[in-house]
């Protein structure tokens, strides 16, 4: 046992570092987590291996510091374990916890039709430029008025009630009391999902939710089912008074999910119950919102911190688009420069560092190594675009690395990887990647931003299922354009 003591310490450390809402739930943990040591120090191996944790003390998972991410602590263990390891347990990281809350909520067995239904209204015809443009003018009133703006948040809504839009044609993201009540719930749900949790380290405690983040999550799970309830039944009554949504005749999401057929006959599932949409519309407005915002804020962030880079990419835009309008999304294909910024800021920050975990369907190999049935796969895509063997200076920003480069970002690379690849990969992809592109520009070219050097120069992440910046970006703007161009 004295081995166990090291350990002990350890765990205390980290219990009492844990945030928890009651003294009496903290102490019960403690005690909880001494009485379940020998249940952990288990082993775990299984034959040929990957190299990982998985031998005597070594069983126990790794106990980060609260505010050390999974990526970074995966990324810290690869290097001494190799790119392929095991650790003696599946990781029940945030991103995990999340899909598990939603998954005891939602069925999970919608994802190959949803992308089939999602995929035309991801076109390019569908323009994000009423979304944007409200978002400058709002940007230019706040000048006026001397009132500073929170990039993140700006960015969130714009991304939010383009979402909103596809999904039942309106914008629910504004100014009224449902639409704050709206962004509160799933800023909240992003936020606990991604808080320090004991029991993913310890998951025999997972029943007993030492630190109320289950209770939490399943608080704003009801509200969200709440709303897609109200979403639905609203729908259903107006199609049928044979109410039109759109005078276009155009389809929306919801529409869609309602109208959903399938005609194959070895499809189990021939269309969308009320359960199967709304896990759909969860996964689009929790997942789809605030990645944009988030990669839109480190992109500025990179290269503001940079006056010759910031000078180069404002040079092009002036002269590709003038002082005399907004950004176009036709005139993004016309700036190189700038969309070489773009792939340097998907890399170093990408929406979700850890790509949402994959089980093995059948046993496989894996760099010689054996992966058994239904083994957990975590993809850390945070660090592989950090990885020295492939990237020269991995952590510096250097557009310049994509010029001339065929890589891109949308899953035929696997150096960077920030929307997944394959058949898994992130259904919103093209959008979001539409969306990043023209909000940065778009944002650059309209004003000029001066942040204080403290915040710019202070990248710390956030501990959570996306990548935000711990200190955001908050100035007032200033236009470099026309006050016509604002009319």
């Amino acid at each position: 046992m004295n081995q166990l003591n090291p350990l002990a310490s350890t765990l205390t450390t980290y219990i009492t570092s844990l945030p928890s809402p009651h003294s009496s739930p903290s102490f019960f943990a403690s005690v909880a987590t001494f009485s379940l040591l020998p249940i952990i120090f288990r082993r775990r191996n299984w034959r040929n291996a990957p190299p990982g944790l998985s031998d005597g003390l070594d069983g126990v998972p790794p106990l980060p510091h609260p505010s050390v991410s999974t990526k970074t602590s995966s990324l810290t263990l690869a290097k001494t374990h190799g790119p392929p390891m095991v650790t003696p347990q599946p990781p029940h990281g945030p991103e995990a916890r999340h899909r598990r809350i939603l998954a005891g909520h939602y069925s999970r067995d919608t994802q190959a039709p949803g992308r089939n239904v999602l995929q035309p209204h991801n076109s390019p015809k569908l323009s994000a430029l009423r979304h944007v443009r409200g978002l400058l003018k709002t940007l230019y009133g706040a000048w006026k008025s001397n009132t500073p703006a929170n990039i993140a948040d700006s960015t969130f809504v714009v991304s939010a009630n383009l979402i909103s839009n596809l999904v039942c044609s309106k914008s629910l993201f504004d100014n009224t009391k449902e639409g704050r009540e709206l962004k509160e719930m799933v800023w909240e749900i992003l936020e606990v999902v991604g808080a320090p949790n004991l029991a993913d380290l310890i998951p025999l405690l997972k029943v007993l939710d030492p630190q109320g983040l289950k209770r939490r999550v399943w608080k704003v799970v009801k509200k969200f089912d709440d709303f897609f309830e109200k979403l639905i039944g609203e729908r259903l009554e107006d199609r049928k008074k044979g109410v039109k949504t759109n005078e276009n005749g155009r389809l929306d999401m919801l529409d869609v999910f309602l109208d959903y057929r399938s005609e194959k006959k070895d499809d189990e599932l021939k269309q969308f119950s009320r359960v199967d949409i709304k896990g759909m519309l969860s996964d689009m407005f929790v997942a789809g919102t605030d990645t944009s915002s988030s990669t839109v804020e480190w992109g500025m962030t990179e290269i503001l911190k940079r006056p010759e880079i910031y000078k180069k990419i404002l040079a092009e835009i002036d002269e590709v688009v003038g002082k005399e309008r907004f950004v176009e999304e036709t005139d993004i294909p016309k700036l190189t420069y700038f969309q070489a910024a773009v792939k340097e800021v998907f890399r170093l920050h990408p929406g979700v560092p850890l790509l949402i975990p994959r089980r093995t369907n059948e046993a496989t190999e894996v760099c010689g190594y054996h992966v058994p049935k239904h083994a957990i796969v975590f993809v850390n895509v945070w660090g592989m675009a950090r990885d020295p063997k492939v990237w020269t200076e991995p952590y510096e920003f250097r557009p310049d690395r994509f010029l001339g480069s065929d890589k891109d970002v949308k899953g035929q690379d696997f150096d960077v990887l920030p929307f997944g690849t394959g058949r898994r990969s992130c259904v919103g992809m093209p959008l979001g990647h539409r969306m990043v592109h023209y909000s940065l520009a778009s944002l650059l070219h309209a004003f000029e931003w001066d942040f204080p050097a403290d915040i710019l120069e202070d990248m710390t992440e956030k501990v959570g299922i996306t990548l935000q910046k711990a200190k955001g970006l908050i100035g007032v703007p200033k236009p470099r354009l026309s006050e016509s161009v604002f009319q």
